[in-house]
């Protein structure tokens, strides 16, 4: 009696560790996929503020030649370079703003990556280990069957040498 009640805490603990591991992999999981998009679109961001600084500095570039050609107009001149060089700064905080979030924010979700990968890897491992433990059960069981069926045949025809 007493190895039954084991049998049946040693399944129950099976389920158990067998439920917490598939909760761990479905949370993982969707860690890993919502953690990947949101690390796709601040990249894809990123590239298109960085896409919008190169226009920015194109169009000084060519506030700054423009500035540099006028030679009748001072006004005009002064001025087209300080819109350049206004352009130019907002360019260049753009391009700290693209600094801070490949540093701050792309860096650390890559890094969290990894470890995403070494969670996965143990939840595998337990994952294996209890599919080892059910499939002992199940040849221990069997083995159990085969000694009782033997058993049984002894009890019936003692005479039998085995």
């Amino acid at each position: 009696m007493s190895l039954r009640g084991s049998r049946s805490s040693l399944s129950s603990r099976h389920t158990g560790s067998e439920n917490q591991s598939k909760f761990i992999q479905d949370r993982v999981a969707g860690a890993e996929r919502h953690l990947g998009e949101l690390c796709q679109e601040i990249g894809a961001y990123a590239r298109k503020t960085a896409h919008l600084r190169d226009k920015g500095d194109e169009i000084a570039a060519t506030l700054f030649a423009y500035a540099e050609s006028e030679h009748y107009n001072q006004t005009l001149r002064e001025a087209s370079v300080q819109f350049a060089e206004g352009l130019a700064a907002v360019q260049d905080y753009r391009q700290a703003e693209i600094d801070r979030l490949e540093a701050k924010v792309l860096q650390p979700f890559a890094q969290f990556g990894g470890t995403v990968k070494h969670i996965k890897a143990e939840t595998e491992l337990m994952r294996a280990s209890v599919d080892a433990l059910r499939s002992g059960k199940a040849l221990e069981e069997q083995l159990d069957q085969f000694e009782r069926k033997k058993i049984a045949l002894l009890k019936e025809s003692p005479d039998t040498v085995w």
